[in-house]
């Protein structure tokens, strides 16, 4: 029973995001790239098959969102990705095969800015969120998990999103991704993912 409510709750989500689909409404070209050949591209990757073998369990919006962390981290190319989140987990293993030469690190280090990193913000607090923002430069992106998931969440997700560090955001429901490009004009996107 409660597989088939999720499922009803998915559908009613992505009816109510309908009107977001494959990057209508998006303006900027760069922006509407990302959605188009990053947030929902359909083809599948070189390590698509190799990964579904080490985790045949991963089915459904599972899948979907580490398949979505192996293209952000393809299309980054970052040597460094701070993941706060159990190192063995499906999303730290398709964010690795992303880009191999990527080096993870559980805590931010307070000298240097990070490049991409990856957070619940369903059970973060805010300073860690805040010390996130306040390391980030032009070329950072941030992943995070559970946006929508309590009240606390929406809150802080609509902080990030609203606040003058960062950039260009993108709501896809269940993660959020926050880039820090102050070129770009400042826009969150809700996307159909």
């Amino acid at each position: 029973m409660g597989n088939l409510l999720n499922n009803i709750y998915r559908v009613l989500i992505w009816l109510r995001r309908i009107a977001y689909c494959r990057g209508f409404g998006v303006q900027s070209p760069s922006d509407y790239s990302f959605v188009r050949y990053v947030i929902n591209e359909h083809w599948p990757y070189y390590a698509y098959d190799d990964l579904s073998h080490e985790f045949p369990q991963a089915k459904g919006e599972l899948l979907r969102v580490a398949q979505l962390y192996f293209r952000i981290s393809n299309f980054c190319q970052v040597d460094t990705i701070v993941d706060t989140t159990p190192v063995n987990d499906i999303f730290t293993r398709y964010l690795h095969e992303g880009c191999h030469h990527s080096q993870f690190v559980n805590s931010l280090d307070s000298e240097r800015n990070f490049q991409l990193a990856r957070l619940n913000i369903s059970v973060t607090e805010w300073t860690e969120v805040d010390s996130l923002l306040s390391h980030a430069d032009n070329q950072s992106v941030l992943l995070m998990e559970g946006i929508h998931k309590n009240p606390t969440a929406k809150r802080y997700w609509k902080r990030i999103a609203d606040d003058e560090r960062t950039g260009v955001c993108f709501d896809l429901y269940d993660v959020g991704i926050v880039f820090f490009d102050k070129k770009r004009y400042k826009h969150c996107y809700t996307i159909n993912f």
